[in-house]
């Protein structure tokens, strides 16, 4: 097999003459063109030189006046003009480094237009690019990012022109800037958090909330409330998901005042629509937990601890809600009560282990404590039976329970996720299209994983400029190798290339 040819090697060979590769400003890119070459060069061809045998062999010109005589055989009719409609195929060859297609369409429309020269914004003038990047992304992807500069560094010295794509290069700082920050706030150095989000902005976005928590954990531990309150406002004003809506809350309670919560309860009731009843629940739990003093002795006869067990009861709910699940079980290690044996469930299903969740929300279930915690158990029965991919028996609980309309629609949205992806995996595309549109209709916030198996599932069955709308929107959002492939496969399909 011989050897790629670069780019400028390609339009050297095709050209019929010799190619002088000249600097000339860019022209600004696209949106489309985002992820292609930066190309900043020209392509000219240089002047034919004008000698004695030139001369000789020009025709001679007719006077001026005379004039021309038709000939006697029909005139052929005018060249096809290559437009920029016509490079679709040649500059997504280009995108994909596909030199031997791009060999190809050059030819192609050469022999359409004879004078057509490739365009001045294809190549930037060095030779065609020789590394295939999809190696450095892989190795993004593992999240070794001293690894991906390491093998940067060694492509460049066995290929001086090389130079990593911008998004490349953009997406590592930024990838980079959140583990320095992360170890900086698992190192409780609050002041490098802080600095860290200041040098890098593009830290502080709804596709990273754990990052702006953490930032607003370091403006509070150092007294900076106020700047602690707008990010986490922020989050809640700005970030669709409802459950990093509720954790942004619980995360704000540890450190902002009461009328500092007040507002943000207010805004995220306002931002939440038909579940505003899950911000009510949680603005009673939070503030319980808050103030435990305020709080009236529970009724003699039910199943409310008291005493000293109601203390315990609100250190292990506060717990719970600030997401000290170990602290948690061993606040309820000894459960005793239906309350605190609720909370250890919830606890359990939090850290991964829904089969010992399961058993002890069905304890509160049968135990008949008040109805409220029987709906909450069956509610938490119905999550650990889909945690376990118990889709059949989980459905079965759904129709015979009474669960608020913000559990039922999150309980039945989950169990259309988990057939719509079994559907995938059997290769029942359309059918995963449907139970993902039937889930979406609850109006539940979309999640990431169901989107891409949404984007591949649209190709499968040649949807592909939704396909591609999508892909485009996840890529922008967090560039992944998955969203990379969905994007070459669907602009594959869109433009009908293999």
């Amino acid at each position: 097999m011989r050897a790629p040819l670069t780019l400028v090697m390609i339009l050297t060979t095709l050209s019929g003459q010799a190619v002088a590769l000249g600097p000339m400003p860019s022209p600004a890119p696209s949106a489309a063109q985002s992820t292609m070459l930066h190309l900043t060069q020209a392509i000219q061809a240089p002047p034919a030189s004008v000698g004695p045998a030139a001369a000789a062999q020009a025709p001679a010109q007719s006077p001026p006046g005379a004039a021309t005589r038709p000939s006697a055989d029909t005139a052929p009719a005018a060249p096809h003009r290559i437009g920029e409609r016509d490079l679709t195929a040649l500059r997504y060859y280009v995108e994909i480094k596909d030199w031997t297609r791009v060999e190809a369409e050059i030819r192609r429309l050469r022999s359409v237009d004879p004078a057509w020269e490739p365009p001045a914004d294809l190549i930037n003038g060095q030779a065609g690019p020789s590394v295939n990047e999809q190696e450095l992304w892989d190795l993004f992807g593992t999240g070794h990012y001293a690894d991906v500069r390491a093998r940067i560094a060694q492509l460049q010295q066995s290929n001086p022109s090389y130079t990593p794509s911008a998004d490349l290069l953009r997406q590592l700082d930024i990838a980079e800037a959140q583990q320095h920050l992360g170890a900086a706030s698992e190192g409780a150095q609050w002041q490098t958090v802080i600095d860290q989000a200041r040098q890098q902005p593009d830290l502080l976005n709804c596709a990273r909330t754990d990052t702006v928590w953490r930032t607003a954990e370091a403006f509070a531990r150092l007294q900076q409330t106020s700047s602690a309150f707008d990010l986490y406002r922020s989050v809640i004003g700005t970030c669709s998901n409802l459950k990093e809506r509720i954790a942004t809350l619980q995360k704000a309670n540890a450190f902002l005042s009461p009328n500092q919560m007040t507002q943000l309860y207010a805004l995220a009731r306002d931002r939440s629509g038909s579940d505003a009843g899950a911000i009510d629940d949680i603005r009673k739990s939070l503030e319980a937990g808050r103030r435990p003093a305020q709080r009236g002795p529970a009724p003699r006869g039910t199943s409310g601890p008291t005493g000293a067990g109601a203390a315990q009861a609100s250190a292990a709910e506060a717990a719970k809600q600030s997401g000290a699940f170990g602290d948690c079980l061993r606040l309820t290690d000894a459960a005793v009560t239906t309350g605190l044996k609720l909370t250890r469930a919830w606890c359990l299903y939090e850290l991964d282990r829904p089969t010992e969740a399961s058993s002890l929300f069905a304890a509160v279930r049968s135990q008949g404590g008040g109805g409220s915690e029987i709906q909450d158990a069956t509610y938490g029965l119905i999550l650990s039976a889909l945690r376990r991919g118990l889709v059949d028996d989980a459905q079965a609980m759904i129709d015979g329970a009474t669960l608020t309309g913000r559990q039922h629609r999150e309980v039945q949205g989950e169990v259309l996720a988990q057939l719509g992806t079994a559907a995938y995996e059997r290769g029942d595309y359309r059918e995963t299209l449907r139970l993902f549109d039937a889930r979406d209709q609850d109006g539940l916030a979309p999640r990431r994983d169901l989107q891409l198996l949404r984007g591949f599932a649209l190709y499968k069955v040649r949807r592909f400029a939704e396909a591609l709308d999508l892909f485009s929107e996840l890529d922008r959002v967090l560039s992944t190798p998955e969203t990379r492939e969905g994007l070459r496969i669907a602009r594959g399909g869109r433009y009908g290339f293999s």
